[in-house]
């Protein structure tokens, strides 16, 4: 039996590694366009321009894929893990995106890692989401707790592919898919850490045998 190198590898979200061998894929989107001094990719936000090193995932690409670029992040991580497709939360009145997520219907991911989309709703859209039924909400309620104004709706990978192109594309900074792409080897090893923190942390919360 050959062994398979792990570069050649792709983990799964629990963060084994996959047993086949991994066939990495068609690359995203054009050629990465560099600053011919930096060696940076200078790419829009909703707020400022962002310089972001390929492949290295710091603060000047979280603020890129957190503020403009979500959309393509969640496309990369989906395409990269095989997950269903792109999750987009975003305005009910004129169809603009506030956040997008990788998802299988039943986990939620973004360039932070793995999130808890009900509390993300919580701290998001700042009401108890237990008690807001978004379906029976009614135009003429003056609820000041509820916010009506933001939906869900769920992508295929050619819906999110094509967002530029696209009614979504509302609000939205062209999306770097080949940027998002370089990302993910360093995505798995921010999967890995936060996995290891917590494991830290539950065994710090664990009662000591007596």
């Amino acid at each position: 039996m050959t062994k398979t190198d792990v570069a050649d590898r792709t983990r799964h979200l629990d963060g084994r590694f996959a047993s086949e061998h991994h066939t990495p894929a068609e690359p995203i989107g054009n050629s990465l366009e560099l600053d011919p001094v930096t060696g940076k990719v200078l790419v829009p936000t909703v707020f400022q321009r962002a310089a972001v090193t390929p492949g290295v995932l710091d603060d000047n690409a979280e603020f890129a894929f957190k503020n403009g670029h979500c959309v393509a992040f969640a496309y990369a991580v989906a395409r990269h893990f095989g997950l269903g497709g792109v999750t987009v939360y975003f305005r009910a009145d004129d169809q603009s995106i506030i956040h997008a997520f990788a998802s299988d219907g039943r986990r939620f991911f973004d360039v932070d890692g793995e999130v808890d989309i009900v509390e993300w709703e919580r701290h998001q859209f700042e009401y108890d989401v237990d008690e807001f039924e978004f379906d029976e909400y009614d135009d003429d309620n003056n609820d000041e707790e509820a916010d009506p104004n933001w939906d869900v709706a769920e992508l295929d990978d050619a819906e999110a592919f094509s967002i530029n192109d696209s009614e979504w594309s509302n609000g939205l900074p062209a999306q770097n898919y080949a940027l998002a792409e370089t990302m993910m080897v360093a995505y798995e090893a921010r999967l890995e850490e936060n996995r290891e923190r917590l494991a830290a942390l539950n065994d710090r919360r664990r009662p000591a045998a007596a």
